[in-house]
């Protein structure tokens, strides 16, 4: 019976390490995701702009995949966050470098061009 609770003592104690092992990692790639540049698209699912912009946000994300984190903001589901960005019409880009620092807005539709070239400088600072 001892070697039984000790071979399930051993099982759970590698079952511990590898969850910890995963925590580790998990915490590792959130810090480095934490850690990219952000872009923000604050819309709201009325706006003909920003349905207009939508495509060409999706369309960006994919080319700089990995690079930087591109997030939709619904400004009527998640008011607070419109709120804490003082988001005053939409849609509006709201850029972040990886510390998280606001270093760029750009309020009103935008064409695909001026967008990926606003990434790009965001992505060399």
């Amino acid at each position: 019976m001892a070697s039984c609770a000790s071979k399930a003592d051993t099982g759970n104690n590698a079952n511990q390490n590898a969850a910890k092992a995963t925590e580790a990692t998990t915490a590792s790639a959130e810090q480095k995701v934490a850690a990219m540049p952000t872009i923000l698209d604050f819309s709201a699912t009325w706006c003909g702009p920003c349905r207009q912009f939508a495509p060409i946000f999706h369309k960006v994300e994919k080319e700089f995949e990995g690079k930087a984190r591109f997030i939709t903001v619904d400004v009527d589901q998640y008011p607070g966050y419109a709120q804490q960005f003082r988001i005053e019409g939409v849609p509006t880009l709201v850029f972040l470098n990886a510390d998280g620092q606001e270093v760029n807005r750009m309020v009103g539709a935008t064409d695909e061009q001026t967008f990926r070239t606003a990434v790009k400088v965001l992505l060399r600072e």
